[in-house]
């Protein structure tokens, strides 16, 4: 997954040394599930640092489904640390763990509509090696 996130950061990117990297997530509800996702999203994060050469990869979840004065909350903090990258002349570009082209992905992106960032829109299934990833955790779990 990190490296289908890589790719996509890859993507749209000109300048890495030079460029921040957000991984924005759907994320779950309860604190618990969120704390063990960020976990997760922590690895990802640097992965793409190394694998890209970004000058900075942040990673967050927006938690869709809190109520909205709670989840407005995450957006700011995401949307924060794109302004502050901006201030100081880097680039910000954001990457998601969605799997599809959904309504999840069009609300991140409307999240960060008009702070200069550059979204990646793909959904990670879209991605030929998903079903790489998809049979490595199978064969994993049944390990």
């Amino acid at each position: 997954m990190g490296e289908i996130m890589l790719e996509h950061a890859l993507e749209l990117s000109s300048d890495p040394a030079n460029e921040l990297v957000v991984i924005m997530g759907h994320g779950p509800m309860t604190p618990k599930e969120n704390e063990m996702d960020l976990t997760i999203m922590a690895r990802h994060a640097e992965a793409i640092k190394a694998g890209g050469g970004f000058r900075d990869v942040k990673y967050w979840n927006v938690q869709d489904d809190l109520p909205q004065d709670k989840r407005v909350l995450n957006v700011a903090r995401v949307r924060g640390w794109i302004e502050d990258a901006r201030a100081r002349g880097m680039e910000a570009i954001v990457v998601t763990n969605v799997l599809t082209q959904s309504g999840i992905m069009k609300r991140l992106q409307n999240d960060v509509d008009g702070t200069g960032a550059k979204f990646n829109d793909t959904g990670l299934m879209q991605n030929p090696r998903f079903s790489d990833w998809i049979e490595a955790a199978v064969e994993e779990n049944l390990r």
